[in-house]
């Protein structure tokens, strides 16, 4: 059968980008009535591909190579291609053939552990590797050691780690969505009227040239500004305010308290949590529906009579606080063949306090909880010096079972990649995650050197 002209024409327009819209829609009608139109531009793409080797080793003339020569071949090649070529070409259409509109935002410049990217069209890619180039799309750090830093074209760079979920786009303006997680960010100088903009589940963030933090989680996002300014919308409300540098900020969902940035004071070494505000993995069962459920199973199993069961609720009630009660491990994909789920426990540190919590060598990490099967846990904070030039994970392993009440001394926490010491950093997330269900916390303190 004989190629007509036009259809030559358009295969040579699409292959050296000449081709306008409407020949473009007429190609894509073409390639779907004609399976030899089909075989005859898959076998010019392997001449195109063929043809940079050919002409630098020489074994074609560099006036072979014009349009006209090309037009030539591909008139007496001959139609041998494998029907199921032809077949991929037809269920897919031109789709994946179009030369790539979706302009590059960034690049991977760095990964550790576990990190999926989710790119245009909803491909997922399990295997991100350094140096790929970024669309539209989204990249998450699967697991607790996971990392990712991401390179802009105007020398901006942003890093997350841990269990966190990015979406990055560009229409003029930069655009990041820290559905959770953590964030690093230096910005370069925005052009005028064209800040970055930041949305997290409770804040947005307008950006035009700054070194900030950001940890974000469903009720709760907190901001520190160390370098510029940045304004800050809490959504809940629309009310706004500018943090400058060395002051932080917590947006809540519940907007009851006045927006206001808080200047950071000097590092400190202590830091107890309150599990139900500084959580942003696990569930919060408060102490008094935690008791209704002891009591209820103590009547269920005859330890306890049914008409003494009120009277016992509050008077137990009354040995505890408000803040009081468990916070359980719930279990996260890590995208590991070797540990692809994991009970996860991680708390934001700090969330009330002024200045950053500074690890000491003489320093210890007190963890009281209760598992119901004996088990190993691994407890490992999020720290990084002042300029965040050093940034890691830093952990140790101990078993548990039963209620237990353990200490745990800051020089023994290493690197969970090299081994390197947490001493001498700043913490500002604890995690805890398992292999084993049942896991629960219900105290998590830093004791300082002074308590010793």
């Amino acid at each position: 059968m004989t190629i007509p002209q036009r259809d030559i024409d358009l295969i040579n327009g699409y292959c050296n980008g000449s081709l306008t819209d409407d020949d473009f829609s007429e190609l894509e009608s073409r390639l779907r009535e004609s399976p030899e139109l089909r075989q005859l531009l898959i076998e010019y793409r392997s001449i195109e591909s063929a043809m940079p080797s050919a002409l630098a080793s020489g074994t074609l003339e560099k006036s072979e190579a014009s349009a006209t020569k090309k037009s030539r071949i591909i008139r007496q090649l001959k139609i041998a291609l494998l029907a199921m070529a032809a077949g991929l070409l037809l269920m897919f259409g031109l789709y994946f053939l179009r030369p790539s509109s979706e302009p590059q935002i960034a690049t991977a410049r760095s990964l550790t552990g576990s990190v999926r990217w989710t790119g245009p069209g909803g491909q997922v890619f399990d295997d991100v590797q350094a140096g790929r180039a970024l669309t539209g799309g989204t990249i998450e750090c699967l697991a607790v050691d996971s990392s990712a830093d991401l390179d802009f074209p105007d020398g901006s760079t942003v890093s997350i780690s841990g269990v966190s979920v990015l979406t990055i786009s560009d229409d003029g303006h930069k655009k990041l969505h820290l559905r959770e997680g953590n964030l690093s960010a230096t910005v370069k100088s925005q052009p005028e009227g064209k800040p970055l903009r930041m949305l997290t589940p409770t804040a947005e963030l307008e950006v035009l040239g700054t070194q900030f933090d950001v940890t974000a989680a469903e009720t709760q996002t907190k901001i520190t500004v160390n370098e510029g300014l940045v304004r800050v919308k809490r959504l809940t409300d629309g009310k706004f305010t500018d943090v400058k540098a060395d002051h932080s900020l917590v947006a809540t969902i519940e907007a009851q308290e006045p927006l206001v940035a808080i200047a950071m004071r000097e590092p400190v070494s202590v830091w107890k949590a309150n599990l139900g505000q500084d959580k942003t993995v696990g569930d919060w069962l408060p102490i008094a529906h935690a008791l209704r459920i002891e009591i209820g199973l103590e009547v269920r199993a005859g330890e306890l009579d049914a008409d003494r069961a009120k009277e016992v609720y509050f008077k137990r009630l009354e040995k505890f606080g408000d803040d009081d009660g468990f916070l359980k491990a719930v279990p996260r994909r890590t995208g590991r063949k070797e540990q692809p789920l994991v009970y996860l426990i991680s708390l934001n540190i700090p969330q009330r306090q002024d200045g950053p919590v500074l690890l000491s060598d003489s320093s210890r990490l007190r963890v009281m909880g209760r598992s119901k099967v004996p088990q190993e846990v691994t407890f490992s904070l999020a720290a990084r010096n002042h300029d965040r030039t050093i940034a890691g994970r830093y952990g140790v392993t101990r078993r548990v079972e039963g209620t237990f009440d353990i200490e745990i001394d800051v020089a023994e926490l290493r690197e969970l990649g090299d081994g390197t010491s947490a001493v001498g950093l700043e913490a500002f997330v604890l995690d805890c995650f398992s292999n084993e269900t049942g896991l629960a916390l219900s105290h998590v303190e830093l004791l300082g050197p002074e308590e010793n």
